[in-house]
């Protein structure tokens, strides 16, 4: 009998992603899936065949829990969760009875992070997602994580967030970052490696997985983006100084910390995971593609 999969945060950019992927995959009879949301939420959009279910995750009662992951084999978290509200749930995945949840993937998708990293509390979006992630684990639920790549959105065109900005041809450097490597993947990518990985029959509890497309390095980097607009970029430096400044808040220190993880060249995969049946985009096309997006 076929598993049943569940997606937390099909709304959001990257749960529609991977739930479009899912879907595919139930079309294909690979396993069965369903999608929860809250009741407010507009699901008109998501694919036809998929069963919806209303769940609050952030406020929902252990029963209410317990009812919303009837026959649920493997349950991904996609969505953003509050301090409060995410302890909350994963209290109430506990109470559930042992076994029947088989697989919970949390709401991870983020680098191979160094320990120190993660113990950096100036890094304050990064270090308390890593503390919901360490209380998860202290209640022994079956949990796997996928680490991905920072998403294309937040490369490319995202000046603020990684200093990158390929429609204007500027780019800023961290440290050593024009010599060291880097990643990115587009969402249409990473939904398809999770909806291929769901259907190994040696998927299951304790594993880690890496999920990246594109690789390349600062100069790589400038590389393509002289070739692309036929003029070099403007590079210029990304301090510590800026760094101390980004930490006063929590997403433009998330910024600043893939920065510097990048600068430091601290990027590295564990057990990566590579899709069948998809090309991973070039480093030109994921340039291009974005540039073009941006004269839109």
């Amino acid at each position: 009998m076929p598993s049943t999969v569940a997606l937390i945060g099909g709304t959001g950019l990257l749960g529609s992603h991977i739930l479009t992927a899912l879907a595919r995959a139930q079309e294909a009879g690979k396993y069965k899936v369903v999608a929860f949301h809250r009741q407010s939420s507009d699901t008109s959009k998501w694919p036809k065949g998929v069963e919806k279910r209303v769940l609050d995750n952030d406020k929902a009662s252990a029963t209410e829990v317990a009812e919303a992951l009837k026959g649920v084999d493997i349950l991904l978290a996609a969505g953003k969760n509050t301090a409060e509200g995410g302890k909350l749930f994963l209290d109430n995945l506990a109470k559930l009875p042992k076994g029947q949840l088989k697989v919970f993937i949390p709401s991870w998708f983020t680098a191979n992070w160094t320990q120190d990293e993660l113990d950096d509390e100036k890094f304050l979006y990064r270090y308390q997602k890593y503390q919901l992630l360490k209380y998860a684990e202290s209640l022994d639920l079956p949990i796997t994580t996928f680490a991905a790549t920072l998403f294309e959105d937040y490369v490319y065109p995202a000046w603020d967030f990684l200093s990158i900005d390929v429609a204007g041809n500027r780019v800023a450097f961290y440290g050593d970052a024009r010599n060291q490597r880097f990643t990115s993947i587009s969402l249409d990518y990473l939904g398809e490696s999770v909806a291929q990985l769901f259907s190994r029959p040696d998927f299951g509890p304790g594993q880690k997985y890496t999920l990246q497309e594109t690789v390349f390095t600062g100069q790589e980097l400038v590389d393509v983006l002289t070739a692309a607009h036929g003029k070099a970029p403007t590079v210029t430096a990304y301090t510590d100084a800026d760094v101390e400044e980004a930490q006063k808040n929590p997403g433009a220190g998330l910024g600043a910390a893939w920065r510097v993880h990048w600068g430091k060249g601290r990027w590295n995969t564990v057990n990566l995971f590579q899709p069948k049946g998809v090309t991973p985009r070039t480093l030109d096309q994921a340039v291009r593609f974005w540039i073009n997006k941006g004269k839109l």
